[in-house]
Formats: C-alpha cells, structure tokens, sequence
C-alpha cells in the first residue's frame, strides 16, 4: 500500500496488478481493483514480453522472460526482470507533495547488438467504485503538446476534477478504445494495436 497525505495512493501485489486510486480507493479507483480475484491473461500475454510480472497461461513460454524480481520500499515499489540481454526495471511511486503517481520504466541494453523496442502502457480509467459504473460515461480529451490524456466522470459526485495520464515517451500515441487496442470480438473486429505493434 503506498499513499499520500492528499489520499492519492497505490496498492501493488507481487503478481504485478497496480491498483490505483484518488481521495477514496472504494470511491474513486482510477485503475480497477483485482487483486482478489483471479486474474486472466492479457491477449498475446504469453508472447509479449511484459515489464510486469504478470500471470500467464504457459509460464513456460520463452518470450515470459527471466527470473524477476520484486522490491517493496517505503514509498514504492520496484520490479526488475532479465530477458535475454535486456534489463528492465519498473519502479512505481507516489509523490509526497502532490496527487500523481510515477511510473518509471527503465531498459538497459547489456548486449553488442542493438535492440529495438515498443513500450505500450495500458490504462482502464474508472474514475468510480468499479469500471462498470462509469462505463461509456467518461469524457476523454487528447493534449498533444504535453502527451497527455485527460479523462472526466461528470456523474461522479464523490470527488469533482479531472484525472489525467501522461507520458515522456517521444512521439508516443494513444488509443482510447479499449477493444482497438487489446482485441474486440466479433468478425468485424480490428487487429489490436498490440499484435501490430509486435509484427512491426
């Protein structure tokens, strides 16, 4: 559990779920609790390699990557995991004078080769108790000059404002439906933003 004195906070599990929340964790999630029920895979999971040891369906899978690593501190939270000749380390925080939460990623390159890679964060807002109550609700605006997004739950009267993500990634892009980024179903549903991102 990581929080601070303006009720901004954070509760990481080791398996990697990060549940985020403002002013209220039962009234205001900003990202939905999971952490006590079971947690299915992520399409593709098992063949993208993923910064956050999640679960997946074959463990076994070359592409999970090596041994990983959980640190909990107080104020954050770090994970490292070794693939191949790659290193990455997530380190998740809560500043103390402010409501935001950082999410720092940090790849090392520790071989001869260059290596090329896509870094995709994903985001379910809720902005409510739990995703159902603010779907097809949330008003979403696109910042381009700040690589920001800002999201808005006019119907939620527990806390008034406007929550926003952001990025420093260079030339970064946003998708703000979920089915185009992850998979819809159905025959007309596109190719998810994530398989194409891997093929390319």
């Amino acid at each position: 559990m990581i929080a601070s004195p303006f009720g901004h906070g954070a509760i990481v599990n080791t398996d990697g779920a990060i549940f985020s929340f403002a002013g209220n964790a039962q009234k205001n999630a900003l990202t939905p609790f999971t952490l006590d029920t079971v947690r299915g895979a992520p399409p593709d999971a098992q063949s993208i390699w993923c910064r956050s040891p999640i679960r997946r369906r074959r463990s076994s899978s070359r592409k999970a990557g090596g041994p990983r690593e959980i640190h909990f501190g107080r104020g954050y939270a770090t994970f490292r995991q070794v693939c191949g000749d790659l290193r990455a380390e997530l380190e998740v925080c809560v500043v103390p004078d402010a409501p935001v939460e950082l999410r720092l990623l940090r790849i090392e390159n520790r071989g001869a080769q260059a290596s090329r890679c896509r870094v995709a964060a994903y985001f379910e807002m809720v902005l409510a108790e739990v995703p159902l109550d603010s779907r097809g609700r949330l008003a979403v605006e696109a910042a381009s000059s700040e690589d920001a997004l800002f999201f808005l739950e006019p119907a939620n009267d527990f806390v008034a404002g406007v929550a926003f993500v952001a990025t420093s990634l260079a030339n970064a892009k946003s998708e703000c439906v979920r089915a185009r980024f992850v998979g819809g179903v159905g025959p007309r549903s596109r190719e998810p933003v994530l398989r194409r991102a891997r093929r390319s």
